[in-house]
């Protein structure tokens, strides 16, 4: 087995110098690269809006997806039950994302399977209701 000798010991241990010099030399630029680019991925939160508009274009959509068929059914208190079910629905939904609203639904029955909805969202700054 060949003798290493001090010159040749000197170098191997330096390799070792290199990688730990190099591992913290990548570790910096990638600490100052984030920290350069990170404003472009924090949220801004203070621009949430709340849109009771779009909540209330919701409500209608769903109550006409929920009361649609293209028999001609014969809503009775069926019918009732639907829309006090969905306003109760609706209400714990919007709560829960912490709009406080109250809704109130009440229908018409026009002709077979045709229903108008006086749908009214009221809440400390808005109403919104259909005439």
């Amino acid at each position: 087995m060949p003798k290493l000798s001090k010159s040749s010991l000197s170098i191997c241990s330096r390799k070792g110098q290199w990688f730990i010099i190099s591992a913290v030399f990548i570790s910096s630029a990638f600490l100052v690269i984030s920290s350069m680019f990170g404003g472009y991925f924090l949220t801004d939160l203070s621009s949430a809006v709340r849109n009771e508009d779009n909540y209330y274009k919701d409500i209608v959509e769903d109550l006409n997806r929920i009361v649609y068929s293209p028999d001609c059914p014969s809503y009775s208190s069926e019918l009732e039950d639907i829309v006090k079910d969905y306003e109760t629905f609706a209400e714990d939904r919007l709560k829960r994302m912490g709009i406080s609203t109250s809704i109130t639904i009440d229908y018409t029955t026009l002709q077979c399977g045709n229903i108008n909805f006086i749908i009214s969202m009221a809440d400390q700054d808005i109403i919104i209701s259909t005439s």
